[in-house]
């Protein structure tokens, strides 16, 4: 198939089985309260960091390539919970993931592109997809 390079990443969740072509990781901001004391001059701020995250372990966004043969729609796949997979040459990295957004492209005679944004979760309970327990 022109055009298809199976050279990046593998990547899959509940279904979707793609190649990943881009893989962007943003962290949850840090959590900041503001210890200013009353008193203080108009210029001043005092702020701490509490160590916690804000928002839980943050996002990871997809762009993905799939063959149209075995091509899984990934809006099948906005808010389920299940277990995001990248797998390459030299790693592997499984962690349960929400999937907040996701988008599909196709035209004649080309492959599937796609975009999936996963919110990762220590969310507990059922998995979406194979209904047991993480």
């Amino acid at each position: 198939m022109a055009g298809y390079v199976a050279s990046g990443a593998t990547f899959t969740f509940g279904g979707v089985r793609a190649i990943a072509t881009r893989v962007s990781v943003e962290a949850s901001p840090a959590e900041i309260v503001d210890m200013t004391a009353h008193n203080a001059p108009v210029n001043q701020t005092m702020l701490v960091p509490t160590g916690a995250w804000v928002g839980g372990g943050g996002t990871v966004d997809v762009e993905f390539l799939q063959s149209p043969s075995n091509a899984v729609s990934p809006l099948s796949v906005i808010g389920k919970v299940g277990v995001a997979s990248f797998t390459g040459n030299t790693f592997s990295i499984n962690s349960r993931a929400i999937c907040e957004t996701a988008s599909v492209e196709a035209a004649v005679g080309e492959v599937v592109r796609g975009t999936m944004r996963l919110r990762f979760t220590d969310y507990n309970l059922l998995d979406s997809f194979s209904g047991q327990s993480f």
